[in-house]
């Protein structure tokens, strides 16, 4: 009798399964078998979870080590406040000092997609206006 119930609803199953198929669409049916196979592999991972935690859970009040029965006191010793004496404003003459940086170079832009300044016919007047 059982094995006739399977049967019967397993071959329920791949009907129902078969009439989906032709009736939705590929996205839709993408999605279902997303979600069957999220559905399969969380089965194995909620029981290799309930594994790790039932060891951690059930034992865990008895391989806990015991408190000490008498915590040490908690001693700050402190120096006191000493303010740190300010650096000099400027160096003194035996202290070594780096060298000022080189001076800057003009920096040169070439500037992509425009015309050589040679080949624009300007006024003067009207390259100082350009150059502000």
């Amino acid at each position: 009798m059982k094995k006739w119930l399977l049967f019967f609803l397993f071959i329920a199953i791949a009907a129902f399964s078969a009439v989906l198929a032709w009736r939705l669409s590929t996205d839709a049916l993408a999605l279902v078998a997303g979600v069957l196979l999220g559905l399969l592999a969380l089965i194995p991972t909620v029981g290799l979870a309930a594994l790790l935690l039932r060891g951690r859970l059930g034992g865990g009040a008895a391989d806990a080590p015991a408190a000490p029965a008498y915590q040490p006191p908690v001693i700050i010793v402190s120096g006191g406040y000493q303010p740190m004496p300010a650096p000099p404003a400027m160096p003194l003459a035996n202290q070594n000092v780096l060298p000022p940086p080189p001076a800057a170079q003009q920096r040169q832009f070439r500037v992509m997609g425009y015309e050589p300044a040679e080949t624009v016919d300007l006024r003067d007047d009207e390259w100082r206006a350009y150059n502000r």
